[in-house]
């Protein structure tokens, strides 16, 4: 039997007989509770996975921040839950490589790393969509390279843009947009989407987001109840303390709490305490703390604070006799506080605001749920402290909504018993369905509107994998030493379905000059074709040499950039199998062309994730390798070339805008997470750094918003160039210019010239000259 949810969405599948199996279940999560103190969603997963164990299911959790630990060494935390029986594993970056992106691309990196080279097999693994940890692991699964005997459920908690908003938190950052892009992907692409409340999935749909067809709402799991014997709801409870119960912020109602209090007679009666129980923060550059203390100096009530407890301490103290928890929340999805009060016999009163009302009794919520306003939860504290409430119930049957947690996981169990499918470089994987890890109802991401799935031809003659056709664009742009290196990657490539044309300059010389008579035998040798362009027109090359071959797919490439031996034919297998109309890679970046080496482990990763705002900023979207459909190009208008300015440079690099207009036209664009480029950094630095102040990047922006707000592009550039100069160099992601260098330091030198004139004018003393 299901929870029937208070809305039209539906809660969990279960069987109508019980399915028995053990499943193996990792929940991948940057807030857990141990390590991370008083998280909202490290209280929930911790809650869930004992319930998993005691529901005989084999259960690790995958922590993402290394040793980090706000209580205690992490080995303690790894004692912790081997005592319960999970296997607890410290996740940090990949050794010896260093990861040039955000954070959060960063920690999603490393966590993709640990599923595609790890020899644990999981039926099903959880990822909160909060901080987008599960992003290029779902990309990688959606791809066909990883994972196809898995189930991959995102769990909805906390969206950071939502969470900004309700906490009046400005978006000063161009992270954030990508990481808001990664968060919504993340819910997009999973297999399962699991909320806690139809309030949190109703509030992303209203802000664009997308959802798989397997999207449900259950309530959290919490451990069992721990209300005393014979303490019932009827039995009177004396107030004596009100306790704010939650983080000390502002979408948690601590402001509101504080003017309901200042409109209150309670904050004068001295026989009643306040008390402030949760995790301090920093608001309006004070700290919450500080906020508080400002706030109750016109209060006669007693006053204290308590920022140091954990959930069983927070509990312990709520249950004392004479407490009533305030749970103020401006806007929340489903928090534990109302769940840990519902369970622990534990006095409360609350908004009526986001998914707070779907976890209590309908016929209590008049009697502990008040609007959001100070008037009326100042008149709702009153009538508490006057009459002495009795305890609220919950909406659900907690034992039973952990009965169902367990008997849908315990579906998969038997999925995973034939091994998984694991990638890795230098070895094959045939093309699986994107959906082969949804269970319910799999459906197929992406548009693929070059209907690449069905252009499959034998790639490796004898082989029964398929694969399309590709055609090689190879432009030169650099010099004949790295042309022959881009040749030589594509010599490696085991794909025998690939026809190959070479663009090369008009000045290139071939009479004495024994590297280029060496590109001109290769190619010929290999029946390969050649073309020409003029430099001056290099952008347009690629159109030359797109025309110059037949086939629906296009690779192109200049000779900044080398291929890893097989990422041809699985660049065509995730295009095939995740949908995708173009599809870049992540790139390992090297420097001197000594460096070279087709088959090492990469010790530089440049991460992408494509998010479409953030590229107004910097190139987000890939390096200087494409695949292609023929469709999607033409209809992009191929490459088209940056203006010149008056000093003959051109503004903007051409692959930038080419992919600027992929981000915001229908087409589906991916990239794979795996480096399955080598890219030379003096090539590659202009185009993966900051944006320059450039109109036409802006002008491709501007054609997709409204006319009156036609400048907006161009004052967010400007708004970010000025962030960005004002930044010390080691800070900021590009040159600080020279002279506002020396501006600055003049500036500081003066400072200090004068202050230590004021100094001497001081002691009585007259000052030096100098």
């Amino acid at each position: 039997m299901s929870i029937k949810a208070s809305t039209s969405y539906l809660s969990l599948p279960v069987a109508d007989t019980v399915l028995a199996g053990n499943a193996r279940v990792c929940i991948a999560s940057p807030d857990i509770s141990g390590p991370i103190k008083n998280g909202g969603i490290g209280t929930a997963y911790k809650a869930l996975a004992m319930a998993l164990v005691r529901g005989g299911h084999e259960v690790t959790i995958l922590y993402p921040h290394g040793t980090h630990s706000e209580d205690g060494p992490i080995s303690h935390w790894i004692k912790f839950y081997a005592t319960h029986g999970i296997r607890f594993v410290p996740l940090s970056l990949p050794a010896h490589t260093t990861l040039e992106g955000g954070k959060a691309m960063k920690l999603s990196y490393a966590a993709f790393d640990y599923f595609h080279t790890s020899t644990a097999a999981y039926d099903v693994i959880h990822f909160p969509e909060w901080l987008a940890l599960g992003y290029y692991t779902i990309c990688a699964k959606r791809q066909g390279l990883i994972l196809q005997n898995s189930t991959i459920v995102v769990g909805l908690h906390s969206p950071h843009l939502w969470n900004m908003r309700y906490n009046n938190e400005p978006v000063m950052d161009a992270d954030i947009l990508t990481l808001d892009f990664m968060e919504r992907r993340c819910v997009a692409m999973a297999d399962v989407v699991v909320s806690p409340s139809a309030y949190m999935i109703h509030w992303c749909r209203q802000q664009g987001w997308e959802f798989p067809a397997n999207a449900y709402v259950q309530p959290y799991v919490l451990p069992e109840s721990n209300v005393p014997a014979g303490y019932s709801r009827s039995e009177k409870n004396e107030i004596t303390e009100i306790v704010f119960f939650g983080r000390l912020d502002k979408r948690k109602g601590l402001q509101l709490f504080c003017e309901a209090l200042d409109q209150s007679a309670i904050r004068d009666r001295r026989d009643i305490t306040v008390a402030f129980l949760g995790r301090s923060v920093e608001i309006n550059g004070l700290n919450s703390a500080e906020v508080i203390r400002r706030r109750s100096q016109k209060w006669q009530c007693p006053v204290k604070l308590i920022t140091d407890f954990g959930r069983d301490a927070a509990v312990n103290y709520l249950r004392q006799p004479g407490r009533l928890a305030v749970i103020a929340s401006l806007a929340d999805n489903s928090p534990n506080t109302v769940y840990e009060c519902l369970s622990n016999g534990v006095a409360f009163v609350a908004l009526h605001t986001g998914g707070i009302p779907e976890v209590i009794a309908a016929d209590d919520l008049p009697h502990v749920c008040c609007e959001a306003n100070s008037a009326a939860l100042a008149k709702r504290l009153e009538q508490a402290v006057a009459h002495s409430p009795a305890l609220a119930r919950p909406a659900m049957d907690f034992a039973v909504n952990e009965k169902i947690w367990n008997q849908w996981h315990a579906r998969f169990a038997a999925r995973g018993a034939s091994g998984d499918k694991t990638f890795s470089i230098g070895a094959h994987i045939a093309a699986g369905s994107a959906g082969g890890g949804a269970v319910d109802n799999p459906t197929t991401h992406g548009s693929n509107r070059g209907n690449v799935a069905r252009m499959t031809e034998n790639c490796n003659g004898g082989s029964t994998e398929q694969f399309p056709l590709i055609s090689v664009c190879l432009v030169q742009q650099s010099n004949n030493e790295k042309t022959m290196l881009a040749i030589s990657s594509l010599k490696m490539q085991d794909c025998s379905r690939m026809r190959v044309v070479l663009a090369l300059r008009q000045n290139h010389a071939i009479g004495g000059n024994n590297m280029a008579q060496q590109i001109h035998a290769d190619v010929t040798t290999l029946g390969w074709k050649i073309i020409y362009f003029n430099p001056l027109e290099s952008p347009s090359a690629y159109d030359l040499a797109a025309k110059s071959t037949d086939g629906n797919l296009l690779l192109l490439m200049d000779d900044s950039a080398c291929l890893v031996p097989n990422a041809m034919s699985l660049l065509g297998q995730a295009m095939a199998a995740g949908g995708a109309d173009i599809l870049t890679s992540s790139i390992s970046v090297i420097h001197p062309i000594a460096q070279v080496d087709f088959n090492a482990t990469p010790d530089r990763i440049r991460l992408f994730a494509g998010a479409p705002l953030a590229g107004l900023f910097e190139n987000v979207f890939g390096g200087h390798v494409v695949l292609v459909t023929r469709e999607a190009y033409e209809g992009l208008g191929g490459f088209v070339a940056p203006t010149l300015d008056t000093h003959g440079v051109r503004n903007c690099d051409a692959w930038w805008l080419f992919y600027a207009r992929a981000a915001l036209s229908a087409y589906t664009m991916q990239c794979v997470p795996i480096p399955l480029i080598q890219s030379f950094q003096e090539a590659n630095a202009a185009a993966l750094e900051e944006a320059p102040l450039d109109y036409e990047l802006a002008d491709i922006y501007r054609k997709h918003i409204d006319p009156k707000l036609f400048s907006m592009p161009l004052f967010a550039q400007g708004i970010k160039r000025k962030a960005d100069l004002a930044l010390p160099h080691w800070q900021g992601r590009g040159p600080v210019r020279l002279g506002l260098r020396r501006e600055i330091a003049e500036t500081m030198k003066d400072i200090r010239r004068k202050t230590r004139r004021i100094r001497y004018l001081l002691k009585g003393k007259s000052p030096p000259r100098n």
